[in-house]
């Protein structure tokens, strides 16, 4: 009986370890695939896996060892940050920007800190007023950091002191395009 395992990537090379009993082993090394696959889970009338959703609990992926960049999900941004709507803030507050990147391969959490891409913040137009071109603004808070408890990433952005202003913010992942943007409006 397995206790955990894991799933280690190394320049295209997978290797899984098996810890029974306290006791780590490396079960092998096999090229492009996996020497002890994990079971998928399935509903009872579809033989499709389940895709984990936001509020899962996943492992964390094993350490990166200067693998390859594997299929990701980005999860995110979550509370206090609303994506369905336009976010009323305080400017000159910080705003926790919290996410996650999902191994979609292995089906656990990125913890690595490479996989954090470049955030952009931009002005634009509030709801009810004129369309204009998005404005590029510096960003301003916290180096991300990767909260191992809530097993997500965490960045602190400091709205601009600049009232009644709307603002978008994107995280992207690797150097991939933004993957989620958020809507928010210094009050």
């Amino acid at each position: 009986m397995f206790s955990a395992r894991r799933a280690f990537r190394t320049a295209g090379a997978c290797a899984a370890v098996v810890a029974v009993g306290g006791v780590s082993t490396i079960l092998g090394v096999a090229k492009g695939s996996f020497a002890a696959p994990q079971q998928a889970e399935t509903n009872d009338h579809d033989e499709r896996p389940i895709a984990p959703d936001r509020h899962s609990h996943l492992e964390t992926c094993a350490p990166d060892l200067g693998g390859v960049k594997v299929p990701y999900e980005f999860n995110g941004f979550f509370k206090p940050v609303s994506m369905d709507s336009l976010k009323n803030v305080e400017a000159g507050r910080k705003v926790p920007l919290k996410f996650r990147v999902i191994d979609t391969t292995d089906n656990c959490v990125i913890s690595n800190l490479a996989a954090v891409g470049a955030v952009t913040l931009n002005e634009v137009a509030c709801p009810g007023e004129p369309d204009a071109a998005p404005l590029p603004v510096p960003f301003e808070g916290s180096q991300v950091r990767f909260d191992k408890h809530d097993q997500q990433f965490v960045r602190e952005w400091t709205v601009p002191a600049k009232r009644r202003t709307c603002y978008d913010i994107s995280q992207s992942v690797w150097t991939e395009p933004a993957s989620t943007t958020a809507h928010f409006r210094a009050k």
